[in-house]
């Protein structure tokens, strides 16, 4: 089981307590992973010392910052206790630790706290685990240059059970994936066009969309009453499933929906 929440958070208290309910709920429902987006953290020690401070026990830590500001900032989360099995539990990659992070020139800010994957053995298999958050602006070129840049990040781990998870902020298919108020238009649809890079990046990892998966096994994804949005525009008219799942084609994906925000 894996929980997936962009925090929206500024390494505040207010921050803090989302991760602490966050844990409380995990353990609540036996969840084995949590992936956070945007802590916003400013020491790659925050969510350690978070953990301590609410007396959370059993939780190995990988976490990835933007020291340049208060931005991005990717964290995962395992489970180490003996229920879930997981051995060998090791970070496999974090972007403000790695000589081929991605950088766009155009952002003085800084560019990392966007990606960090880990690996653990349950049994004798092995899992991979991928957190993403990706750019946010409207800038296409910016996004193209994104998952280009990470289209072959972990398709050496193919072979594995490979989970890509976390805030895409880009759609697969503008129809399904977006709700708004009032019609799509031609120029609506223009500006809207799946993004060929992200497309490359999902084929180039074997990796499929958990949730329609999920859809398409119940024999319910042409069912509008499923479909499910993450996202909810500030302007209310805007709804999107920016925070998806996917997972190797060898993985039974089982998707449920957990609103950590009740």
């Amino acid at each position: 089981k894996i929980i997936t929440w962009n925090l929206a958070g500024a390494g505040t208290v207010a921050t803090a307590y989302k991760i602490d309910k966050a844990i409380e709920e995990a353990e609540k429902l036996r969840v084995n992973v949590l992936v956070f987006q945007e802590t916003k953290a400013t020491s790659i020690e925050w969510i350690k010392s978070t953990i301590r401070k609410y007396d959370h026990q059993g939780w190995k830590v990988f976490e990835c910052i933007n020291k340049s500001a208060r931005r991005n900032g990717v964290a995962i989360l395992i489970n180490t206790g003996n229920a879930s099995g997981f051995k060998d539990i090791k970070e496999v990659y974090a972007d403000s630790r790695s000589d081929h992070s991605w950088n766009w020139d155009k952002d003085k800010k800084g560019n990392t706290g966007r990606v960090i994957a880990a690996s653990f053995m349950q049994g004798t298999s092995k899992y991979v685990i991928g957190c993403f958050y990706g750019p946010s602006s409207g800038d296409i070129e910016e996004k193209a240059s994104f998952y280009k840049h990470y289209s072959d990040l972990l398709k050496q781990y193919n072979d594995d059970n490979l989970i890509l998870c976390g805030d895409w902020n880009t759609v697969e298919d503008p129809e399904r994936d977006v709700t708004r108020i009032g019609e799509k238009d031609e120029n609506w649809y223009n500006n809207h066009q799946p993004l060929p890079e992200f497309m490359e990046f999902l084929v180039n990892h074997l990796v499929v969309d958990s949730y329609i998966m999920h859809e398409i096994e119940k024999g319910e994804l042409d069912d509008d009453e499923t479909r499910s949005h993450t996202f909810e525009h500030r302007n209310g008219t805007y709804w999107a499933r920016l925070d998806r799942f996917y997972h190797s084609r060898l993985i039974d994906g089982r998707i449920e929906l957990i609103n950590l925000n009740k």
